[in-house]
């Protein structure tokens, strides 16, 4: 049986998929999915029995670019805490590439969705690397994110992004 947080993530990521298919089709933005490395392991008849997911990788979860030309970037991150988001659900390496990335673009964005309370905010990276350095809570308090992100009604996640940040 494999991880459920790691199935609901997946389910997250599959919604904003379809909603970046639909921005490939309108022309809105050329957004795509990076997959996971993966390693299946095989019993003695070749058939997998598990498979292991990478605990590091060099890529973030979506990549693309807008009509004009600027490269953007998401995280999907999902959790289910009533109080707060886990900074831990943030790899250190991603905080890291993010710092690499922003050398070449600010359009880093995290989408995060907390489940209990069924919403999904949308977060500049920098609202959260600022979080994580100037506080010592190893989590973001439910009611900050009124603070450092956009309640999304939706996933059509470029109308919330201002024009003049883009």
């Amino acid at each position: 049986m494999g991880n459920t947080s790691n199935k609901i993530g997946g389910n997250f990521e599959k919604k904003l998929n379809s909603v970046f298919e639909k921005y490939r089709k309108e022309n809105k933005a050329y957004i795509i999915k990076i997959h996971t490395k993966a390693t299946p392991i095989r019993d003695k008849h070749g058939r997998v029995i598990k498979v292991l997911y990478s605990e590091k990788s060099d890529c973030l979860d979506f990549i693309g670019l807008l009509p004009n030309a600027k490269p953007i970037i998401f995280e999907a991150k999902t959790a289910d805490g009533r109080t707060s988001f886990p900074l831990s659900n943030i790899k250190d390496y991603q905080f890291e590439l993010f710092d690499e990335i922003y050398n070449y673009t600010d359009n880093i964005f995290y989408i995060i969705e907390l489940r209990h309370h069924n919403e999904v905010y949308l977060v500049h990276a920098n609202e959260v690397k600022k979080f994580k350095e100037n506080n010592d809570r190893k989590s973001i308090p439910y009611d900050e994110f009124k603070n450092i992100g956009i309640l999304m009604n939706d996933l059509d996640v470029l109308k919330y992004i201002s024009k003049d940040k883009i």
